[in-house]
């Protein structure tokens, strides 16, 4: 028996998506302090991600410098850590005498326990509320008359605003007779008499008698009893300085008994190493930042919010919020850092800090940040500034959580496949390279430097497909993987470019609430198949490092992209025009690409011209944005003839929910290749067969990868190949004989019908079909046969 091999030429092609990549986020923050004003600061700096597996910038990110009141940070931290969310502060009334028909003939004694809440910051116009509250308890209580003095013991402090500075402890008893004195006045304003003054004590045992004991949850801030998280929002959003220095002297006396700074911070230091931070270099000369001579390091300050905002979320609500409220309440309004930004601030004349979290409105996620910037004599309008302007570059549309891919290519040698990611320019140990034969599932990882960005991997096969992410590593782990890209091995150049435009997917958290990466641009080259194909990101085009002319075909991935997204740049308008002009064969799939470039008011006319002239189509009414449907049928006749019906993701299919598939109108000699089932109805693909000019289009108003059926898009996809012209020839591989039966073999392609023919003379001019006709499901087909003639010749054949 012989077999005669036949060839038919098939084609395919498919094409990509650019625009601009702006300058790393490190090289951004660089550009931002050599600003003049701010160029001969000295500074510790340090961003990373919530979990802290990816460092984006640090600058001398273990270097102590002067905190200002950055300082509350640790001081509160620790009084939450060490005394409790719910701890009080304790006042307590003594009558030292006899107290008979509501008269008491001696000394009215109080003795505070650092109440810190005695200040209009806390109640609003009265800084007198809680000794009024006080007073009102003890006329409850029958008190009438003081015949003797009011006197105040232990640490009070009454009325100081938040920039006062309380730190000499030898000066309490002056501090403590301005608390008496407001006492009496208190007791006065409620009708009970004092005929002696009012004066300030040392000591915490004054004498007499246990009379009342007051807490400060007695009252309330906010609608909440006044414990210690709650009167600490008002010590942090103002920054109020007397607060700060009261509870860190208020840590020391609780648990020691000594009332001091030195006393809090030797019970602060030892607390801060058992949740992580290393307390080596650390100064602290008081609560509130107020001395100069405090030193704490970015690394130091981050490590302690970060612990903080997981361990006692109620300590999350007490840092000011950019632009609502606080001391940034005026800061990073009309920015991404409206809302977003929660920091601790720090200003003195030689130091301005930030420490705190953005939480990124696009993808959802937490990234901390501390800058200290000093200088004697520090600009600090500009540094605020500064510092601002960085803050608001990790709070920004798109911001990598990872590696970006740049590229998958074909060697071309039939055994090696390329992969190249970008430099970020993270802080990193290295980087972790996962392959995967289809997307879904991936090897153990190969380990490689932190100066790595490209890898090839060699032993393959061709025709094989390979799959990769990326990820970078940290001293703090590992970060979230890149986008799956792949290729196909092949020892020629490829012939189909996959260009992933997609970037919307990262920062749509309606249908991507975990803002991950994706694997998009992998189902689509599962659906390539027999040509070769590469994957780059859009930006990898726009650069030049990817030439569109170098692919017959090009698959370009719009997924979602509309208007804050920008579908097609000015410069990719332009990659792309010139690349169809030169013959250049497109396939383009994206829903709102139309509303984007040709919607009644926005589009430029470079924006409606390239949509008209390229990606021939318009947008013929507003309402056109939405098909209202996720069925789709093929023309009759068109190129995708005997296609079954199929549907798109409406957001339970594993991909994503297309909520608004564009319909599209025919122009420029496009005609409707595919229409919406349903709905609005009209076309959901418009074909161009470049006979005026020009290289082929097909133009789908949805996603091509949001398909729900494999089939189905594999079927779809070899019709655009076939239509391109890129598909490889049929090829009959060597056939297989068992007795009578044979295994006839040959190449395919995924989705194509084809028709296997024979006969036994060669000489006739007739060919029988071999029927059914048989739909491809990979990139070989087969088919048996039964024959006792000697000799049988065959052909296969593309079914139209």
């Amino acid at each position: 028996m012989k077999v005669i091999i036949a060839f038919f030429y098939l084609a395919a092609i498919a094409l990509g998506t650019v625009r601009l990549a702006a300058q790393t986020i490190p090289d951004q923050i660089e550009a931002i302090l050599a600003r003049p004003a701010v160029s001969n600061n000295t500074w510790t700096i340090l961003i990373e991600n919530e979990s802290g597996s990816v460092n984006y910038y640090e600058k001398n990110p273990t270097t102590g410098r002067t905190p200002a009141s950055n300082t509350k940070i640790f001081t509160t931290a620790a009084a939450f850590g060490l005394l409790g969310t719910n701890h009080f502060f304790e006042t307590r009334i003594y009558t030292n005498g006899a107290f008979s028909g509501g008269v008491l003939t001696g000394d009215l004694n109080l003795v505070s326990e650092h109440d810190m809440t005695w200040n209009t910051s806390v109640f609003s116009g009265n800084a007198r509320r809680a000794l009024e509250f006080i007073v009102g308890k003890l006329k409850a209580s029958g008190l009438t008359s003081v015949v003797g003095n009011v006197q105040c013991f232990g640490v009070c402090i009454y009325n100081y605003g938040s920039t006062s500075d309380t730190r000499d402890t030898a000066n309490q008893a002056t501090y403590n007779a301005e608390a008496a004195a407001a006492f009496k006045a208190a007791l006065i304003a409620q009708g009970i008499t004092v005929s002696g003054g009012a004066f300030g004590q040392t000591g915490w045992n004054p004498p007499g008698n246990l009379f009342y004991t007051h807490k400060s949850t007695d009252l309330t801030y906010g609608g909440k009893p006044l414990r210690l998280d709650v009167a600490s929002i008002p010590l942090m959003k103002v920054s109020h300085n007397a607060m700060a220095d009261l509870l860190l002297r208020h840590i020391g006396y609780k648990l020691s008994g000594i009332d001091s700074f030195a006393a809090g911070r030797n019970k602060v230091l030892p607390w801060l190493t058992t949740v992580g931070v290393n307390t080596s270099g650390i100064v602290m000369n008081d609560g509130s930042g107020y001395s100069s001579g405090n030193r704490f390091s970015a690394h130091q300050t981050l490590t302690l919010v970060r612990y903080m905002s997981g361990a006692f979320p109620s300590w999350n609500t007490t840092l000011p919020i950019g632009c609502v409220d606080g001391t940034i309440g005026s800061r990073f309004c009309g920015t991404d850092g409206s809302g977003t930004v929660r920091a601790k601030t720090g200003s003195l004349s030689v130091a301005i800090a930030l420490s705190g979290y953005i939480i990124n409105k696009y993808d959802n996620r937490r990234y901390y940040f501390s800058f200290m910037g000093n200088r004697s004599g520090i600009d600090q309008a500009a540094t605020r500034d500064a510092i601002d302007d960085c803050v608001v570059l990790i709070g920004g549309r798109g911001e990598p959580l990872s590696p970006q891919l740049v590229s998958v290519t074909n060697v071309g040698n039939g055994t090696s496949l390329n992969i190249a990611w970008s430099d970020e320019k993270f802080v990193r140990t290295g980087y972790r390279l996962y392959s995967s034969a289809d997307g879904i599932t991936f090897n153990a990882p190969i380990l490689l430097g932190p100066t790595t960005h490209s890898y090839t991997e060699n032993g393959l096969v061709p025709g094989q497909k390979r799959y990769y992410r990326v990820s970078v590593v940290g001293a703090g782990g590992e970060s979230q993987p890149s986008r799956v890209y792949g290729a196909q091995v092949s020892s020629g150049k490829s012939r189909v470019l996959v260009v992933d435009g997609n970037d919307r997917w990262q920062v749509d958290l309606t249908d991507n609430p975990s803002a991950s990466s994706h694997r998009f641009s992998a189902i689509v080259g599962q659906n390539i198949s027999g040509p070769a194909f590469d994957t780059v990101n859009h930006n990898a085009v726009v650069k030049g490092t990817i030439a569109l002319t170098n692919y017959p075909a090009v698959v370009w991935l719009l997924g979602e992209e509309s208007t804050d997204d920008e579908t097609f740049s000015s410069v990719e308008q332009t990659l792309v025009t010139a690349y169809l002009n030169s013959g250049g064969n497109l396939f383009l799939s994206g829903a709102e690409i139309g509303w984007d470039l040709d919607r009644a008011s926005g589009p430029t006319v470079a924006d409606r011209n390239f949509y008209h002239n390229q990606l021939r189509s318009f947008v013929l009414t507003a309402a056109d944005d939405d098909a209202n449907t996720y069925s789709v049928l093929p023309v009759t006749n068109g190129i995708f003839s005997g296609n079954p019906p199929t549907s798109f993701d409406n957001g339970t299919r594993g991909t994503y929910n297309v909520a608004f598939p564009d319909v599209l109108t025919t122009t420029n000699n496009s005609v409707a290749s595919i229409l919406y089932s349903g709905g609005r109805g009209g076309a959901a693909a418009v074909v161009y067969d470049g006979a005026q000019g020009g290289g082929k289009l097909v133009h789908f108003g949805f996603p091509f990868e949001t398909i729900t059926n494999s089939a189905a898009r594999d079927a779809y996809m070899s019709d655009v190949l076939r239509f391109f012209e890129v598909l490889d020839p049929v090829k009959i591989l060597p056939a297989q004989f068992t007795g009578n039966s044979m295994v006839l073999n040959w190449t395919s392609s995924a989705g194509i019908k084809y028709r296997v023919q024979f006969k036994t003379d060669l000489n006739s001019g007739t060919w029988i079909d071999l029927l059914p006709d048989i739909t491809a499901t990979n990139t070989t087909s087969s088919v048996v046969q039964s024959t006792s003639e000697e000799q049988t010749f065959y052909r296969v054949r593309l079914v139209d």
